[in-house]
C-alpha cells in the first residue's frame, strides 16, 4: 500500500512523463489486441469450410518461380489419376477484361475455377 502510494505522488509529480507513460501504455495494449486478432483470425481460427483440416493444396515444385501455377493438362491427369483424395478442383488467378457497351473494357484480377470448385468445399466428410 505504501508503494503504491509513493507511485501515484511520483507520478502526480512529474505529469509529462506520466502523459508519456500512459500513452506507451496504450499504444502497446491497442497493438497489441490488432496483431492479435489478425493472427487469431488468420492462423488460429478454423477456416470456415466443413472439415477444413481435410483440405489440402497441391502445387508444382519450381525452384525458378515460386508462385508458378499447375498447368491445366497436369491437373487433369492428376484428377483423373486420383485414388487418394476424396475430390480435386483447380482454381487460378488471373487479370481478366470485362467489357460493357456503356464503359469500355475494364482490366480486373480475377480466379478461374473448375467447374466443381465450390462443391468440392461443401462437400462432406468421407
Amino acid at each position: 500500500m505504501i508503494d503504491l502510494r509513493y507511485a501515484l505522488r511520483t507520478l502526480a509529480k512529474n505529469p509529462g512523463f506520466t502523459i508519456v507513460a500512459v500513452l506507451t501504455l496504450a499504444l502497446g495494449i491497442g497493438a497489441n489486441t490488432a496483431i492479435f486478432s489478425v493472427v487469431n483470425g488468420v492462423l488460429l481460427r478454423p477456416l470456415p469450410y466443413p472439415d477444413s483440416r481435410q483440405l489440402v493444396q497441391i502445387r508444382p515444385m519450381s525452384t525458378a518461380d515460386s508462385s508458378s501455377a499447375m498447368a491445366p493438362a497436369d491437373f487433369l491427369e492428376l484428377q483423373r489419376d486420383n485414388h487418394t483424395l476424396q475430390a480435386l478442383a483447380g482454381y487460378r488467378d488471373d487479370a481478366l477484361t470485362i467489357a460493357s457497351a456503356q464503359s469500355g473494357p475494364v482490366r480486373v484480377q480475377g480466379t478461374l475455377v473448375t467447374s466443381d470448385f465450390f462443391e468440392v468445399f461443401a462437400m462432406p466428410a468421407a
